[in-house]
């Protein structure tokens, strides 16, 4: 059973379509959806996979050539069926260059419908022979493409050449069973594009040159050095706002360290990146990790505040962000080799002998 979706803004001519279909070939064919124009047919797709669309051209909001160029730039593995009218040749030249071949003329002459829809169920039924070939692509395909965008993240990029090997090794076994070395590039540069676009570092990058040539396995190697390429971009421009972002860290911690629950995570979310870029940025602009730069700056608050005699142990603990009294002496003592009180008496004395 294939699952076709019509898109048309015309509804005469949806019924028809329909009842063509449901006449024709119920028990091959199904209508999974309806949609009066390009933009409602993609929200419908968000729920549903039909193997074919059959689209008019021209029509409100979104045609149909949009709507195709959207869906191949998602990867969306569906077959097009285009309704035109004698006078749209320019629309048609368009779609030849989507690499769309199948037009009906208005109206629709139910033989030819059928003809074309026949063809597409040949073509599919030759591919279920390969579904778990594909569905162990996507699997492999998505650990992959997951790991590598992990390792472009972190700048790592020995874990992006180790995973592009085992990219690699993966679509030269695949390669004898019924998947080209295309479709998998395919697969998984669409996978990875996925993973990427949620990046915003990698947003502007030009996606276009990982269009699939005709030079076999090269084109992974012109992907590999696309990608580290885009790493060592990224390295230079974050680098380049590493002393801003931890003079900003910097305040975060001055303005915020009476908060006994204060994390590197709060100073990650406050300031939009992630936890292990500030963790290395900030301890290579002050050579201190986190916890030991906001150690230091509350105990320094608190041997000013120990300057007043009336100053009370308990209350300067709390007021530089220790929720325990025990907790904030063990920490003193571990710093100073001495108690807080110590301190704070010798201190004491100190000021009476200047």
């Amino acid at each position: 059973m294939m699952d076709v979706m019509i898109v048309e803004d015309e509804k005469i001519i949806r019924l028809s379509l329909r009842k063509i279909i449901e006449s024709e070939a119920a028990q091959t064919f199904r209508i999974v959806g309806e949609a009066k124009d390009g933009q409602m047919a993609l929200a419908m797709l968000e729920h549903t996979m039909p193997q074919v669309i059959i689209t008019d051209i021209r029509m409100p909001v979104m045609d149909g050539l949009s709507l195709i160029e959207q869906l191949q730039q998602r990867h969306r593995a569906i077959d097009f069926v285009i309704l035109s009218g004698y006078d749209e040749f320019a629309y048609a030249k368009r779609a030849m260059r989507l690499g769309v071949t199948d037009y009906l003329l208005k109206p629709v002459d139910p033989a030819e419908l059928m003809q074309t829809l026949e063809r597409f169920h040949k073509r599919w039924s030759r591919r279920e022979g390969s579904t778990g070939s594909w569905i162990r692509s996507l699997l492999v395909g998505r650990q992959l493409a997951q790991r590598v965008a992990q390792g472009l993240t972190a700048l790592d990029a020995d874990q992006v050449r180790r995973e592009m090997a085992l990219l690699h090794k993966h679509m030269r076994d695949e390669q004898d069973r019924q998947i080209s070395l295309r479709e998998h590039y395919e697969v998984f540069t669409g996978l990875l594009g996925e993973e990427l676009r949620q990046r915003e570092e990698w947003h502007g990058a030009d996606y276009g040159k990982l269009a699939f040539t005709e030079d076999g396995e090269r084109n992974l190697h012109v992907l590999e050095d696309f990608l580290l390429a885009g790493l060592e971009d990224i390295r230079v421009r974050r680098n380049w706002g590493a002393g801003l972002i931890v003079n900003r860290a910097i305040q975060y911690v001055e303005t915020y360290y009476r908060r006994p629950d204060l994390k590197l995570q709060d100073m990650a979310d406050d300031l939009s990146i992630s936890t292990w870029y500030l963790s290395r940025v900030f301890k290579a602009e002050t050579g201190q990790n986190f916890i030991h730069y906001l150690t230091e700056y509350r105990l320094q608050q608190a041997r000013q505040l120990m300057s007043d005699p009336a100053a009370k142990l308990h209350e300067i603990s709390e007021q530089v962000g220790y929720a325990e009294y025990a907790h904030f002496s063990r920490v003193f003592k571990k710093y100073y080799n001495l108690t807080p009180s110590e301190y704070k008496r010798f201190a004491g004395s100190a000021e009476r002998v200047r």
